[in-house]
């Protein structure tokens, strides 16, 4: 079953980074990550790591960094060195975060946080700040 979800996890990014586009762009989203008041000290567990992931318009992950033990506020880039797979990337992108102690992309479990900057991004913007300010 995780084979098959993998292949198509391939398969899918594959798809969305071939797609030829003029509004085809390097790569570098930035912004700091905070937590809300009621999760800092729970998003600062020092056995957590925390995924920053930036979608295309499909919902497929086209680029994701990986921080263990992070400390908040936390400033991040997300860059070429980021990506999935090699590539121009085509904007706009949603980028969320998501902390958990299983560090494992796409699992949630309970106690795992998360946020999602409210609107879509360019593939080059600035001040891409995001709150966690969910617990699942």
């Amino acid at each position: 079953m995780r084979a098959r979800a993998l292949a198509c996890l391939a398969a899918a990014l594959f798809a969305g980074a071939c797609v030829p586009s003029s509004e085809s762009a390097k790569l570098r989203v930035q912004g700091a990550i905070t937590a809300a008041p009621h999760l800092q000290r729970k998003a600062e567990q020092s056995d957590f790591v925390l995924l920053i992931v930036a979608m295309n318009a499909g919902g497929v992950p086209v680029a994701v960094r990986r921080v263990l033990h992070p400390k908040l506020p936390l400033d991040y880039a997300l860059t070429e060195e980021d990506l999935v797979l090699p590539g121009p990337v085509r904007g706009p992108l949603t980028v969320k975060v998501h902390a958990s102690t299983h560090g494992q992309a796409g699992i949630t479990t309970h106690g795992d946080l998360g946020g999602t900057h409210p609107g879509p991004v360019d593939t080059e913007a600035r001040e891409v700040n995001i709150v966690i300010d969910r617990e699942f």
